[in-house]
């Protein structure tokens, strides 16, 4: 009995002793966790009582209560309760918002697995892929700003999501991520603007001195009567210009302040709305040319750049290409359909920035000169290889053959095969047109087609009847072929229609041929003339529709639903006979 208490006693005075140690290690602990950006939230709002109670009770056991709730989102993801889940996720979180890990696996399991169950609903698998962007950009990186892996993971989805055909919804990503940055931005964000949003950003210590002076005082006044204030509606304003305003927006003092106010508010929304830093867009743009920054190849260059800055940082001697070769594959995207066009519908096309071509061109090559030392520019290489083919496209259909040529002969010597890309110009289209249409996504090849049929045009205003016949073939050959190609890709998505509803041959040379007759192009008075003289000859039904179509200018020309295969070909076919007489 005595030995027993003996015992206890001993084991009582250890227990105090490691207390003791503890508690004279605890500030040290707190001030390393704390510089390594370790330390927990200091407190837990939104968790439930149940939960804060048992994060403070079970200390060091802690792991194991995170490691039942991350079990619990599991069994309400298998049974489709997926608010539920992400209830759960938020409060795991919370109870460690330091752990970038946690953060990933949850913004991977929305945007691409829970996504995934809605094959049927684009809306909804659009919800849940920006559910888990939201997740990294808005909660995650800003709890974890020196976290390298969350700015991969986050253009990552940017990149993969909404820049190709991975996910056939990508249409639906893209439309609706331009239209939430043009309601900050009012127009694609070039250098000019960034500098001006800045500049008006560092003109003032704080939204309350701007607000605090007399005169934006009295402008905010006259708005309220409205229901409008300045700093909010700066940006709605000046894009709606509200007719109840004509009168207020007169005085040339009032619009100065309202410009000024939408400089702010638009520093304030990228901030605020996408976490994103004004002074950082600008750098790039300076070091790579204009970007368009409603397109969702920027975004997911912005933050790869950021994610290598950070993980350099981390560890100076990285050599891995994670990080860099998201960088390069945004800049190719950018050089190759950087140009946003938002047409009036929400439709995003996106033709060649030519003024970044040269520039990815170089960081590249500079790219695997730097990592080609190191062994592990080998993928980049055959990328780098791909992208020079498709920039000698983009400048011929561009019609601009200089440029063409010069990247031809760039490729030559890059690739060191000289018989691989053709004798001149003209022979490596014919032998590398057939591959290239086949990976080209519906935006990229409207855009080939409309340049196939304006230059025919072209030639038919200059009286060149045979080179108009030539580009005619090209567009009719190349129309079906584009045609065929889709269908076998997009037929069983449930968005197949969308992607492949495109207008007929026959509207496409009926809209374009209205757009000549209307004179907004660059055709003069008399290759105007010559050109309807010439197009009443070759193709006189697509001649009057066009008229007809001029007359009636509301007119919508583009079918809603496909055509189908047999009509493409009917269509062609026509087209043919009628050159031929």
């Amino acid at each position: 009995m005595r030995n027993t208490r003996f015992i206890q006693f001993i084991f009582l005075a250890l227990a105090v002793a490691i207390f003791v140690l503890i508690g004279r290690f605890l500030p040290q602990l707190a001030q390393q966790r704390t510089t390594a950006q370790l330390t927990s939230r200091e407190t837990l709002a939104g968790v439930p009582p149940a939960y804060a109670l048992a994060d403070g009770l079970l200390g060091g056991f802690r792991g194991f209560l995170i490691s039942s709730l991350w079990m619990r989102a599991q069994e309400k993801k298998q049974k489709g309760q997926y608010y539920e889940m992400v209830d759960i996720y938020r409060i795991i979180t919370t109870l460690e918002p330091n752990y970038p890990a946690s953060w990933a696996n949850m913004a991977w399991d929305l945007s691409y697995n829970v996504a995934a169950e809605f094959e049927e609903d684009p809306n909804e698998r659009l919800f849940w892929v920006f559910r888990g962007i939201h997740m990294l950009r808005d909660q995650a990186i800003r709890n974890n700003p020196r976290a390298p892996r969350l700015y991969y993971e986050l253009s990552w989805i940017f990149y993969n999501k909404s820049t190709n055909s991975v996910d056939p919804a990508f249409p639906l990503y893209r439309r609706y991520l331009a239209t939430q940055v043009s309601r900050v931005l009012l127009g694609p964000g070039h250098r000019e603007e960034l500098q001006m949003i800045i500049d008006a950003n560092n003109k003032y210590a704080s939204e309350k001195v701007f607000l605090d002076q007399p005169p934006v005082k009295a402008f905010e006044q006259e708005l309220k009567k409205y229901d409008f204030s300045l700093l909010r509606d700066a940006i709605r304003i000046t894009a709606l210009k509200p007719k109840e305003l004509d009168e207020l927006l007169s005085n040339k003092t009032n619009l100065d302040i309202l410009n000024e106010a939408k400089l702010i508010a638009m520093y304030k929304g990228l901030r605020d709305n996408f976490n994103m830093d004004p002074q950082v867009m600008l750098a790039l743009n300076e070091r790579f040319g204009d970007i368009d920054w409603r397109l969702p190849q920027a975004h997911s260059l912005y933050w790869a750049w950021l994610g290598q800055k950070f993980k350099l940082i981390e560890d100076p001697n990285y050599t891995n290409l994670r990080y860099e070769r998201i960088v390069y594959f945004s800049l190719i995207q950018l050089a190759h359909k950087g140009t946003g066009i938002i047409t009036k519908d929400g439709f995003v096309i996106a033709p060649p920035n030519p003024e970044m071509l040269d520039k990815t061109i170089d960081y590249i090559d500079d790219l695997i000169q730097r990592q080609g030392q190191k062994g592990v520019a080998t993928g980049v290489k055959a990328g780098f290889e791909n992208f020079l083919r498709v920039t000698v496209f983009n400048y011929y259909f561009e019609d601009d053959k200089i440029n063409a040529e010069r990247m031809r002969l760039r490729l030559i010597k890059f690739s060191n095969e000289p018989n691989k890309w053709g004798k001149n110009l003209s022979q490596f289209m014919q032998e590398q047109l057939p591959d290239f249409i086949d990976g080209m996504m519906p935006d990229r090849a409207m855009m080939l087609l409309v340049s196939f049929c304006n230059r025919a045009y072209w030639y038919l205003a200059n009286g060149r009847l045979d080179k108009y016949n030539e580009q005619m073939k090209w567009f009719d050959g190349n129309y079906i072929k584009l045609y065929k190609e889709w269908l076998s890709r997009f037929q069983g998505t449930f968005n197949w229609k969308q992607q492949i509803g495109m207008p007929t041959a026959d509207e496409l040379r009926i809209r374009l041929a209205a757009n000549i007759f209307s004179g907004n192009t660059y055709f003069d008075k008399k290759q105007q003339e010559t050109f309807k003289a010439g197009l009443k000859k070759v193709l006189p039904k697509i001649y009057e529709a066009a008229q007809a179509a001029l007359d009636a200018q509301n007119q919508n020309l583009i079918r809603k639903e496909p055509v189908s295969a047999n009509e493409v070909v009917k269509d062609a076919k026509e087209s043919k006979e009628e050159n031929k007489k």
